[in-house]
């Protein structure tokens, strides 16, 4: 039996994570990581979170996009990814297999980068430049309707960034399924 678990890296998830885990008594932990996130999530783990610079090799949209991500798990609390290091410490304490499941983070991004019209790039940039401000209540609104109706939130996100749906939602799921 395959068990999916769906988190959010700027939200505090760790507890419920481990219930889930301790209920299920899993073989195996996959976590939806490559090997270069995988490592520098290790690393930044090391370093305590005193860095919180995002590489400037990495495109600028990334940047801003990483950026929010930050600012947003700062309001919850917590570090981003957290919910991905809860997973792997899981599996090392109970001596799990783990693996890492996901496709190079900056191969699919600069792809989809490409792709994307000069219109949806400028959506998202003011997406993630207005992301910089979003207070924790418009998220939480946001996440309940979300919830509400999961399938009709897709659908936005693909007339709003019809790229990026089909980059990170629609390509990966026909892998994987």
């Amino acid at each position: 039996m395959i068990t999916l678990i769906g988190t959010g890296h700027v939200f505090d998830l760790s507890d419920a994570l481990l219930q889930v885990f301790d209920e299920l008594q899993p073989d195996t932990i996959c976590v939806e990581l490559d090997q270069q996130r995988y490592q520098q999530l290790l690393m930044k783990r090391q370093q305590q979170h005193t860095s919180k610079k995002i590489p400037r090799d990495v495109p600028f949209l990334y940047r801003v996009l990483a950026r929010f991500q930050q600012n947003l798990a700062k309001k919850y609390g917590v570090t981003p990814g957290e919910e991905m290091v809860t997973a792997i410490q899981y599996a090392q304490n109970h001596q799990l297999p783990m693996h890492l499941i996901d496709m190079n983070a900056q191969t699919v991004f600069s792809q989809m980068l490409r792709n994307m019209t000069l219109k949806e790039k400028f959506r998202l940039l003011l997406s993630g430049v207005g992301g910089l401000f979003v207070s924790q209540k418009r998220v939480e609104t946001e996440l309940d309707k979300i919830q509400g109706d999961f399938t009709s939130y897709l659908d936005q996100i693909g007339k709003k960034f019809p790229t990026i749906k089909e980059s990170l939602i629609d390509k990966r799921k026909s892998i994987f399924f």
